[in-house]
């Protein structure tokens, strides 16, 4: 018997697929910012963007 596509929800597989893209493209921009920044601050950031 099949769901209603109205009543379809998201497997668990797209969370953690739409997590690793969240991660990839904020370390695709740090990669861009200029060497002067910060270490820490870009190291916290990706570690909030890990946690999302």
């Amino acid at each position: 018997m099949t769901v209603p596509a109205s009543k379809r929800t998201k497997a668990k597989s797209e969370y953690a697929n739409q997590a690793r893209i969240v991660l990839l493209a904020t370390r695709n921009l740090f990669r861009k910012w200029p060497k002067s920044r910060n270490c820490l601050e870009t190291m916290h950031v990706m570690h909030i963007a890990y946690e999302m």
